[in-house]
């Protein structure tokens, strides 16, 4: 723990010690929104418009080396978005916006169709599928197939338009959210921390419970064929064109990671450590958690090859990881919130 964690949680341990078996939430609010949250929408915002800029490039000017330029920038997109993701309530969740950047699996044919039908009116986007538009369908765009065959599809003057497009919408959208939290939204998510559906510390500890079953199941269970009697159905991975899942979901753990221990400020950690809350081993709580990331993010960084690769010829390792992000989530959605007596708005309770 930092010397200004150390100072954060003295002042915590001063609060619990005045006041009865209180903690200063605002303190993990506060912290959330002005050193996680809004730095990574800052983020995405600037890759979003990078990754616009590169593809305006592309398209002038189709070359292998403009191509590969794009593919990296979508890289650097979807990898911020993943470190958002945990955040995904509030501004994305009213104005609906998760299906505008990040719907997948993509539908290739309706894409295809899209483009061949394509106009450039405004709400052309509106119109047509959630699978259809957003990062996933630039991705599929961009990594489908051989560069040269990618370079040849893109003298169609209507594929050329719809990407661009689609990156425009992302990174219009990226300047709503952004400008939501640096405004208006901000000071609701800090002020409300009651127990209430809507209060700032309901919604962000919630989220990591979330973002953990959604890892689990629609990351690695439905494409590894949990639900399908063993049958792989790696066209589920969420970055099928890119062959990035992996990368993905640790960008995702990392996040949650972060948002736990409160980078360097107030987190849940100094919340369940102020509190003194221990597991049945005696450990405290935090430290059990930071365990389990350190070892979810391990078994990842071990794996040889994609995910894809990793489903099919380390099946073991998969199952760890499974069973590695499931602790996560009883923790979270279980233990934490239930210890910190936060309003569940989402777990099952049974850690199945």
């Amino acid at each position: 723990m930092s010397q200004m964690k150390s100072f954060f949680l003295l002042i915590a341990l001063l609060i619990l010690s005045g006041c009865g078996n209180q903690f200063d939430r605002t303190r993990i609010l506060d912290n959330a929104a002005d050193n996680l949250i809004i730095p990574a929408y800052e983020d995405f915002k600037d890759k979003s418009d990078s990754l616009h800029i590169a593809l305006m490039a592309f398209t002038e000017n189709p070359t292998e080396g403009m191509l590969q330029t794009a593919q990296e920038r979508w890289k650097a997109s979807i990898k911020s978005w993943k470190r958002a993701e945990l955040y995904n309530f509030g501004p994305v969740e009213s104005m609906v916006l998760v299906t505008s950047i990040d719907r997948w699996p993509t539908s290739e044919a309706g894409i295809e169709t899209v483009i061949e039908e394509y106009d450039d009116s405004d709400d052309y986007l509106v119109r047509v599928g959630s699978n259809r538009r957003g990062l996933p369908a630039i991705e599929y765009l961009l990594f489908h197939s051989q560069p040269e065959e990618i370079i040849t599809e893109f003298e169609d003057a209507n594929r050329k338009a719809y990407l661009l497009q689609l990156s425009a919408s992302v990174a219009e959208n990226s300047a709503l959210i952004l400008d939501e939290w640096q405004n208006e939204y901000k000071h609701r998510f800090i002020e409300k921390t009651g127990n209430r559906p809507n209060s700032g510390i309901t919604l962000l500890a919630n989220e990591m419970g979330y973002l953990l079953e959604m890892i689990r199941m629609d990351k690695l269970e439905i494409p590894f064929g949990k639900q399908t009697m063993g049958a792989l159905r790696l066209h589920m991975l969420e970055s099928e064109y890119a062959g990035i899942s992996k990368q993905l979901i640790r960008e995702n753990l990392e996040s949650a990671r972060h948002t736990f221990n409160g980078g360097e400020g107030t987190g849940f950690d100094d919340y369940l450590d102020g509190l003194n809350i221990r597991g049945d081993d005696g450990m405290m709580l935090s430290e059990a958690i930071n365990q389990e990331y350190a070892n979810a993010l391990a078994i990842i960084d071990n794996m040889d090859g994609s995910l894809a690769e990793v489903m099919q010829n380390d099946k073991e390792a998969v199952e760890q990881l499974i069973e590695s992000v499931q602790q996560l989530y009883i923790y979270t959605e279980v233990d934490m919130i239930s210890q910190l007596n936060i309003l569940d708005t989402f777990s099952d309770n049974d850690g199945d």
